[in-house]
């Protein structure tokens, strides 16, 4: 399945936390993410590298690498979504850099990353929507779990080496080009239009995208228009009329990228 930008989340520039059968499709975004692993066997992947995680182990998603795991077992975790505006020092320190290796299995530093997410959820609650779930929290609190949040990262630094990242000055361009295709995915969108947004040659342009983000800039295009149809599905409009809507110039090309993502025609996915 094709990587997708996680637009809601990174918009809305909230703290996520929730404790569960967690799973996620192929996704990126520009915040951090911490998953703690509460049972063993819990396969992730992450920039098309598979890790096998065992119970009190911990992995790290940097903001614009790809992650996604499916989970079919319900183990439990617990994943909790960092945004910019409670760590700004961690993005500040991750300028340019990455982590060696995103797993932790250090036991002294996975039980005080486990103490401090229980501190967090204390403090926490979430609300269900149709949509997504929403961590909220008393505004007074929000200090407090900065301080929480501060400490983690701290904690992380320290157990975690870091080494250059030989993409990382263009990342910041690249979640421009991300925003641009979120608001303009209906358009006919080229190559050479998202090149010439950050000034860069076409050619030189495609191989950095698949450089940082391992898949197609077009596939992606077209990955972003089909989770935006299912997204606005509501039976009542023919698949022709959504198809052109979202940016595709008939419904063949539609149905053969919506193949291509979900390996079922538009028809079965929505029976």
């Amino acid at each position: 399945m094709t990587s997708f930008f996680e637009s809601y989340r990174d918009k809305s520039n909230d703290l996520y936390l929730f404790e569960g059968a967690n799973f996620a499709s192929p996704h990126f975004h520009h915040h951090i993410e911490i998953l703690y692993v509460l049972e063993d066997g819990l396969e992730v992947t992450l920039n098309k590298q598979k890790y096998l995680l065992n119970r009190d182990e911990t992995i790290l998603f940097d903001s614009f690498e790809t992650h996604g795991f499916d989970n079919p077992k319900g183990l439990r975790s617990i994943s909790l979504v960092v945004p910019w505006k409670f760590n700004k020092d961690f993005f500040k320190k991750m300028a340019n850099m990455r982590f060696e290796n995103p797993v932790i299995q250090d036991p002294d530093c996975n039980r005080t990353i486990l103490q401090l997410l229980r501190l967090l959820q204390d403090h926490t609650k979430n609300v269900y929507t149709k949509f997504t779930t929403i961590t909220t929290y008393d505004f007074r609190m929000q200090p407090f779990l900065n301080e929480i949040i501060s400490a983690l990262i701290h904690i992380i630094f320290y157990y975690v080496p870091r080494v250059k990242e030989t993409v990382g000055a263009q990342k910041k361009q690249f979640q421009q080009i991300l925003l641009f295709i979120e608001e303009n995915y209906r358009e006919n969108i080229t190559l050479e239009v998202l090149a010439h947004q950050i000034g860069y040659n076409p050619c030189y342009f495609s191989k950095l995208w698949r450089k940082i983000f391992n898949c197609g800039c077009i596939e992606y295009i077209n990955s972003v228009r089909i989770e935006k149809l299912i997204e606005h599905y509501d039976n009542t409009e023919s698949l022709t009329s959504l198809a052109t809507a979202h940016g595709f110039n008939s419904l063949r090309s539609m149905e053969r990228n919506f193949k291509a993502k979900y390996h079922v025609s538009p028809k079965e996915f929505f029976q």
